[in-house]
């Protein structure tokens, strides 16, 4: 079965956005006399030594606070992002391309508010919450798989967590995000293919992503509960992700229902999408897979803010109502490298580059003796130049290059050859080409 993302997707993270401001009043949170409001802050991203492994998340992913508390986020990265809240606004292609501020300083779940495009360590962003909600959101730089999620209770709802505990969390999520990037880089081998007249392709890379697959465990959440298991999500392709729920410990024959939400498992929020029931088989267990399909420029696994809940027949979405439950937790980071940086070929032999990051762009530049690498943004860096034989001399540039775009050059004389990434090279994107006799 497949699902529609436009359709289910209703709480913020792609295409017909809506609804961000769902109230947690009368939920059986129980209220004391309000405190004073707190301020509560949040990293946006992190990196490792020379910028080489750039976290793509907010950290901690999930914080919950009071009505009339705000949050601060702090940029802890070379990596230029935006914290993002779309208000009911249609995400497209065109706002993920336009990064000023917008809003103002408090935020109820209407209207779009960001802080635009924050460049440069330490850049801050301050919003005030004085309603309760679920309102998740987003860095448009880098599109939904770099996601965040802030939960506002009614003033004076005891918080979970200190700032402290926070602080725990957020750097162990980080370290998370940063080890998967370096496993994902330290996996990246050179590869060849044959090429025209006997020559060989050599295959670079172009940056890099942790992996596509997220496993979460299922839970028990109710007292005497049995169930448990696992939803494993895997992003398929640009607009497709394939979630897997297995679940034991089911009375046999029974029908279950399970979906994805938004939220905590402690603290449930809207539906986001329905998945393929869960029918238990004489053991106990029961598996279902579901295609999830949207816009491939909109649609990933966000690295926070997701649950998957397993309830009573026809209880998907409402994860007040969940027998089972886990957090998705997507530890996103990308390389700023070319792997590998060095490559030695031949006259004659091609280099093919592949933009293999499903969140960046980056270009293949070969700048001209004594010539000043262009401005990223300057017609001269965005524009492919050149042609597709290189020969040692003159500007060629492949333009910027998208998820899954190639640039091939062929190389027709012996000498080393630098070349740039124009949009990372201040934070070591730098390869070179050694082409032997």
């Amino acid at each position: 079965m497949k699902t529609s993302w436009a359709r289910g997707l209703r709480a913020g993270f792609a295409a017909g956005v809506a609804a961000l401001g769902v109230l947690v009043a009368g939920q059986g949170l129980t209220a004391k006399a309000a405190a004073a409001p707190r301020v509560w802050y949040v990293s946006v991203g992190a990196e490792s030594a020379h910028s080489a492994i750039e976290a793509m998340g907010f950290y901690p992913g999930v914080i919950t606070i009071d009505a009339g508390d705000s949050v601060v986020w702090t940029l802890h990265s070379m990596e230029p992002h935006t914290v993002t809240f779309l208000g009911g606004v249609r995400l497209t292609p065109k706002l993920l391309s336009d990064f000023a501020p917008a809003g103002g300083g408090t935020y109820t779940g209407t209207g779009l508010h960001s802080s635009g495009m924050l460049a440069g360590p330490h850049r801050t962003y301050r919003l005030t919450f004085p309603k309760p909600g679920f309102y998740p959101y987003l860095c448009l730089m880098h599109g939904t798989a770099m996601s965040g999620l802030v939960i506002v209770n009614p003033a004076g709802t005891p918080y979970p967590m200190t700032q402290a505990q926070y602080h725990r969390l957020a750097s162990q999520e980080e370290e998370a995000a940063l080890a998967a990037g370096q496993a994902a880089a330290s996996g990246a081998v050179l590869s060849t293919s044959p090429g025209p007249n006997g020559s060989t392709i050599y295959h670079v890379l172009a940056g890099i992503d942790s992996g596509p697959t997220v496993m979460t465990r299922l839970e028990p959440t109710q007292v005497g509960s049995t169930a448990g298991g696992q939803a494993t999500l895997t992003q398929e392709g640009p607009g497709v992700i394939a979630v897997t729920v297995t679940v034991w410990g089911l009375k046999p024959g029974s029908v279950l229902s399970d979906g994805i939400g938004i939220g905590t498992c402690s603290e449930p929020g809207p539906g986001v999408d329905r998945l393929n029931p869960l029918k238990a088989d004489a053991r106990g267990l029961a598996t279902a897979t579901t295609l999830i399909t949207g816009n491939p420029q909109l649609l990933a696994i966000p690295s926070a803010g997701w649950t998957v809940d397993v309830g009573p027949s026809g209880s998907a979405g409402n994860g007040t109502a969940a027998v089972a439950c886990g957090a998705v937790s997507a530890p996103a980071a990308t390389g700023m490298r070319f792997y590998p940086w060095t490559v030695t070929i031949h006259v004659g032999d091609q280099v093919q580059w592949l933009e293999a990051s499903s969140m960046e762009i980056h270009t293949v530049t070969f700048l001209a003796k004594g010539q000043k690498a262009p401005q990223f943004g300057s017609p001269a860096s965005v524009r492919p130049a050149g042609g597709p034989v290189y020969n040692g001399s003159g500007y060629f540039n492949s333009g910027v290059m998208t998820p899954g775009q190639t640039y091939t050059l062929t190389f027709t004389k012996p000498g080393v050859y630098a070349y740039h990434c124009l949009v990372h090279d201040d934070m070591g994107m730098i390869g070179r080409v050694i082409v032997l006799p």
